[in-house]
């Protein structure tokens, strides 16, 4: 009649540990798939600053290429002009470094604001690729610590589980 008793006994206490690794089990899981999720929108963040800052250094280099066919236009110009003389040609002159001098000055003002830009993007990039480094590491420091405790209670529950099996040993040879 005290086996059964203390059977039923050992048989709640090994539920009980039982129903706390499933609970841990799940506990590591949801961090798991907490961390799986901030991982994918860290990375897509990245993606996402990457292709922002590839488009930009794409604009830049295009403006580049207009700024130097139109110089050479303008270099083009100034060589025809030469060749014609008087006032006309004088008037002509200015205009055309007037235009290019707007020109030259619209677009740096324009390559500057790109730069600025693409700093920026570099910035935000750097920050995010950060950011994601700290909840990484933060997450892998979590998760040991987690998996001591899940050990510590395992190693609590075989104890007491022995210190059970001792004391129905000792009953049954009482």
């Amino acid at each position: 009649d005290d086996i059964d008793i203390l059977r039923r006994r050992l048989k709640v206490i090994e539920n009980e540990a039982s129903a706390k690794v499933s609970n841990l089990s799940a506990q590591i899981n949801y961090l798991q798939q907490e961390l799986n999720s901030e991982k994918r929108k860290s990375q897509e963040r990245l993606t996402q600053l990457e292709n922002r800052n590839a488009e930009l250094i794409r604009k830049l280099s295009d403006q580049q290429e207009i700024l130097k066919q139109q110089e050479d236009i303008v270099i083009k110009l100034r060589e025809e002009s030469r060749l014609v003389k008087g006032r006309f040609l004088q008037a002509a002159d200015r205009k055309i470094d007037e235009v290019a001098e707007e020109f030259k000055k619209n677009f740096e003002d324009k390559l500057r604001i790109l730069s600025r830009r693409i700093r920026v993007a570099e910035q935000l990039h750097a920050e995010t690729k950060d950011n994601w480094k700290r909840t990484k590491e933060r997450c892998e420091q979590e998760h040991p610590a987690l998996e001591k405790r899940l050990e510590d209670m395992m190693n609590t529950s075989k104890s007491e589980l022995w210190r059970m099996s001792d004391v129905v040993d000792d009953m049954m040879k009482g």
